[in-house]
């Protein structure tokens, strides 16, 4: 009997040392993300590729500009509902405002 009993405590020794345990589980929630940004639609936004020029032509000038930093030289333009990044003169990404509701 206590060899049967050694064994089962040596297997289950090993259990917990590998994480072999009885499954746990949790409740996922999900949290749909609200309505961010304004009302634009990504393709209403710059794309990335698109150059200085390009945004200047069909954005207007920006609210705000910030000279490059780092190497490469990225920069932004902020406007009133997004920023554009640049990498040189080409967009890099574009990242729409939080509005709260």
């Amino acid at each position: 009997m206590n060899q049967k009993r050694s064994r089962l405590s040596s297997v289950f020794a090993c259990m917990l040392a590998f994480g072999i345990t009885t499954p746990t589980y949790a409740e996922q929630v999900a949290v749909p993300l609200g309505q961010q940004g304004t009302s634009l639609d990504r393709d209403q936004l710059p794309q990335p590729g698109m150059t200085m020029d390009q945004v200047y032509t069909n954005y207007g000038a920006a609210v705000k500009e910030s000279p490059a930093v780092g190497e490469p030289p990225i920069s932004k333009w902020s406007f009133s509902g997004f920023t554009v990044y640049f990498e040189h003169k080409t967009v890099l990404h574009v990242v729409v405002h939080h509005t709260s509701s």
